[in-house]
């Protein structure tokens, strides 16, 4: 693939990538309500349905990292920080979620981890201009 197209690759993703943050942030309080109603089942099923989809996000932030260090490398370093503080967030919950503590992996989930993913909205903007600028 041409660099080229990895900035055009990138920038459909990022097209997608803060309605995509705001779905998994909704989708952890949701999960974190549904375990405080004992509605455990659902919220598990949620919950795994949500790894795959958060590791997706994950790889994205990857992805544009380096290709927005070529047009804003402060941005960049503001995107690895972030996508750092989300990986911490989701290594804390690991403890709990171990122990099927449920009322701490919902307090985690919508306290720490719905907060992180939405926090995505304060990077968007400069990353979208970082990759229309690289072009």
């Amino acid at each position: 693939m041409s660099t080229a197209e990895s900035f055009d690759h990138a920038r459909h993703a990022a097209d997608s990538a803060l309605p995509f943050a705001q779905l998994l942030s909704q989708r952890c309080v949701g999960i974190a309500v549904a375990l405080r109603d004992g509605r455990d089942a659902e919220a598990m099923s949620t919950l795994e349905a949500s790894v795959d989809d958060i590791q997706a996000f994950l790889s994205y932030l990857v992805l544009v990292r380096d290709l927005v260090a070529s047009a804003d490398p402060s941005a960049a370093l503001g995107l690895r920080d972030y996508q750092e503080s989300v990986i911490d967030v989701i290594e804390a919950l690991q403890p709990a979620l171990g122990a099927a503590d449920w009322v701490e992996v919902a307090d985690a989930l919508e306290a720490d981890l719905a907060p992180s993913l939405a926090g995505y909205e304060t990077l968007d903007d400069r990353i979208r201009t970082a990759l229309a600028d690289a072009a």
